[in-house]
């Protein structure tokens, strides 16, 4: 997770609190890695729990997860969400949650039991159901933080993982979203592991997720406006 391109070029970047000398090197490597499509690059000194490149994509996309069988309820209102993870520590953010929480005006969660909360609906009383989806926070193949930003803490109070999906999957029950809606998860590198696809599957919603570091400004993927 990262800050903006801009930033990035103008040696502002703040990558995962790596040292001076690993943000440089790590600046180089980005440029080049997107121009090689699908190439692997090793995490730089300094990681946390991002590793900048982990995995084999599209460096200059984002991954796109269908689900085994699509939502085909489009019943009741739809509605968007943001929600952005807010560390319990100001040191595990290196200013990409907050930048993408202002760039969205989203709403803030601190743990894991807080997203669930955040993605609230009662399906018996209510009638608005989730169309875009946008989750942000720090991560990589194994985690996205929920309150832990990029910081050392991997438990499962403040991380969503496959090993405490029986937690978090009802928070994407389908009755829950618009039809076959759309995730958006705002996150370095979870696009390299199986939460997307956990996440797709339960919702019968299609899951965007990186497999390289992610920015703040990244364009939207909506199908509906892709590229903006």
């Amino acid at each position: 997770m990262e800050l903006s391109r801009a930033e990035h070029r103008s040696g502002m970047d703040r990558r995962s609190a790596a040292p001076e000398h690993a943000k440089r090197i790590a600046g180089r490597q980005h440029d080049s890695v997107r121009n090689a499509l699908g190439r692997n690059t090793k995490p730089h000194g300094g990681k946390k729990k991002s590793d900048d490149n982990g995995g084999q994509g599209v460096p200059d996309g984002v991954k796109q997860f269908s689900p085994k069988s699509p939502n085909t309820e489009a019943t009741g209102t739809a509605t968007n969400l943001a929600t952005v993870e807010k560390p319990q520590k100001k040191s595990w953010d290196n200013g990409f949650d907050e930048g993408v929480a202002k760039r969205f005006s989203a709403k803030r969660h601190v743990s894991l039991a807080d997203l669930g909360e955040k993605m609230k609906i009662d399906t018996a009383k209510e009638t608005k159901r989730f169309k875009q989806l946008i989750i942000g926070g720090h991560g990589n193949k194994d985690i996205l933080a929920t309150g832990s930003g990029d910081g050392p803490n991997t438990g499962d109070t403040l991380n969503l993982k496959a090993s405490n999906k029986s937690t978090w999957l009802p928070f994407f029950n389908s009755s829950k979203f618009y039809g076959r809606a759309e995730i958006w998860i705002l996150s370095c590198n979870v696009g390299n592991g199986g939460i997307p696809q956990l996440i797709a599957d339960q919702s019968g919603s299609i899951v965007y997720a990186y497999t390289r570091t992610a920015y703040q400004n990244e364009k939207k993927p909506w199908a509906s406006e892709r590229g903006k």
